[in-house]
């Protein structure tokens, strides 16, 4: 049997006494953000007719930008 490894995750560049030997990559989060009456009523037709609703996925994508630019 192998011996099992633990993984230390952290969200600093740095990590007093570690090395650190290899990035998985970058830590993305949300914004919470309210759409208009417009964006609520094409939402409304959407998913009527079921599948992707894209006026919900297009500010999901664009809360995710926001969230992702204020962590640099």
């Amino acid at each position: 049997m192998s011996e099992k490894q633990s993984v230390l995750v952290v969200t600093t560049p740095t990590v007093p006494g570690y090395e650190i030997v290899k990035v998985l990559g970058a830590v993305s989060g949300l914004t919470v953000r309210t759409r208009g009456v417009g964006g609520k009523i094409v939402a409304g037709i959407e998913g009527v007719f079921g599948g992707e609703v894209t006026s919900y996925t297009s500010e999901c994508e664009k809360a995710r930008r926001e969230s992702l630019s204020e962590t640099d």
